[in-house]
């Protein structure tokens, strides 16, 4: 698996479910819901004044192997890693819950690698969360923040 451009990701995969080839998983990295959160995302990362080169380096549907668990978004820095889970909408009564469970297990399985971690969600027409002592709902200028992430885990 190697490092990919998140914009060149789901366009590609788009392509492909466009024209209704049945592939495996080897070369769409994406399921169709997928696309369109991830077209999502990365709509509201270049409003928000992300370059081309900010979408550099992620490895998509990243999975450990050895346990199965599946990260949508990682990327490697020399200070820290940079996980981004990308969800449909969810039932508000589950949200906090669900997207706390999977940023603890996240962090849980990342922590060995003995850097940094900045684990953020994103749920389609909802917003941004950032993994703190508490989960906060971040909004429109925060995004700026997950930018300058992306520099700093790309150099």
């Amino acid at each position: 698996m190697k490092p990919r451009n998140l914009i060149s990701v789901f366009q590609g995969d788009a392509a492909i479910e466009s024209i209704g080839l049945d592939i495996n998983k080897q070369f769409a990295a994406l399921k169709k819901h997928e696309i369109r959160n991830m077209q999502s995302f990365c709509s509201i990362m270049a409003d928000n004044e992300c370059l081309i080169s900010h979408f550099d380096g992620f490895f998509v549907s990243y999975t450990i192997a050895q346990i199965g668990k599946e990260l949508d978004l990682l990327r490697f820095g020399e200070e820290f890693l940079l996980n981004i889970e990308i969800k449909s909408e969810l039932k508000v009564a589950q949200k906090e819950q669900k997207i706390l469970k999977q940023m603890r297990e996240n962090h849980y399985y990342l922590k060995f690698l003995g850097k940094s971690i900045r684990i953020f969600t994103y749920i389609e027409n909802d917003g941004f969360y950032k993994c703190l002592v508490k989960i906060v709902l971040i909004s429109g200028d925060v995004v700026l923040k997950i930018s300058s992430c992306y520099n700093e885990a790309y150099r």
